[in-house]
């Protein structure tokens, strides 16, 4: 079926990222789509309070901040869910007796609706035509039973605070990944996380708009590993059976690659960007030097000429008293 927004069911919308926006954080990074992103800064690793030191690895710290207002309980929820994970992912253990503080900025809304598919760039900025077609509606194999998943009973009230924050949610996982990366955070793998909604007639919408999600009966938001096999996590709000739960792990999974293709080809932007403008750099520092060092090479060159002149009347004198 076509959606509001001229995508189909599997399709997504075009990312985009940005990396090392932020002065004063170590390293930050920004994630969106449509008229929805997420800012995401990392501090760190950092002097820890005595409180939260711990001898043998690094504390990691995560702050929600939402859009507007002060942050609700299923924002805590969402803080709660990325420290967790994030807890796991980073190596701690290099940076014992210190803290790695993530805040993670929700900005803008999410309602679309604009397809906006075509590739586009500039400096700091990176679009990718990110379309799923034919995605299986197979259940996933029984090793999937065996991975960790949380699973939450939503209620009417939930359901109201809940309503547009699967896919905001996806996005501040992504963008904590690149802002790690753009800190030098060392990581056991990268994790791409997708949001999926089911509609009231059953169909799975991936990368679903605030509209659509307020409009649906169950949200699923998946993230997984590049290396490490299984699902990191899995967060679902609503009511659904557990073949759809499958089906939309699944379809999560698919749509992850497409997700952590994207995340390479930003960083990779963003090292050329880094390693172009030190060349740049170091040119330009190298070029006053080579300067001092021509004019020296030539005053050294007129001191010599100088000196053979010299040397020349001497002999001139010295030859004229002979003949005397």
């Amino acid at each position: 079926p076509v959606r509001v927004d001229g995508r189909g069911a599997m399709q997504m919308r075009a990312f985009e990222s940005e990396q090392g926006g932020l002065n004063r954080a170590d390293g930050s990074a920004r994630f969106g789509s449509d008229r929805a992103s997420v800012y995401a800064a990392v501090y760190g690793p950092a002097e820890v309070k005595p409180r939260q030191e711990k001898i043998d690895r690094a504390a990691v710290d995560v702050v929600w901040k939402p859009s507007n207002g002060m942050a609700s309980y299923i924002h805590k929820r969402y803080e709660s869910l990325l420290q967790s994970t994030f807890e796991n992912l980073i190596i701690t253990t290099l940076h014992p007796r210190t803290l790695i503080t993530i805040i993670a900025q929700v900005v803008g809304g999410d309602r679309g609706p604009t397809a906006g598919m075509d590739i586009a760039k500039d400096d700091n900025s990176y679009l990718l035509e990110a379309i799923l077609s034919g995605v299986g509606a197979d259940v996933l194999d029984e090793s999937m039973t065996n991975t960790t998943r949380t699973a939450t009973t939503t209620t009417k009230k939930d359901k109201v605070h809940n309503a547009g924050m699967g896919s905001v949610f996806a996005m501040a996982v992504n963008a904590c990944i690149l802002a790690l990366l753009d800190c030098g955070v060392e990581m056991q793998s990268l994790v791409a996380a997708v949001c999926c909604a089911v509609s009231s007639d059953g169909t799975i919408l991936i990368d679903p708009t605030m509209d659509e999600e307020k409009a649906a009966t169950a949200t699923v938001v998946a993230a997984f590993s590049s290396s490490l096999d299984g699902v990191v996590f899995v967060h679902a709000q609503g009511v659904l059976s557990d073949e759809s739960y499958f089906v939309c792990v699944d379809a999560c999974r698919q749509a992850s690659d497409k997700v952590l293709s994207f995340i390479r080809m930003a960083v990779e932007r963003r090292a050329g960007i880094t390693n172009k403008t030190q060349t740049q750099t170091q040119a330009q520092a190298d070029k006053p030097q080579q300067q001092q060092q021509q004019q020296s090479a030539s005053v050294d060159d007129e001191e010599e000429d100088d000196e053979e002149d010299n040397d020349d009347e001497e002999e001139d004198d010295s030859d004229d008293d002979m003949e005397s």
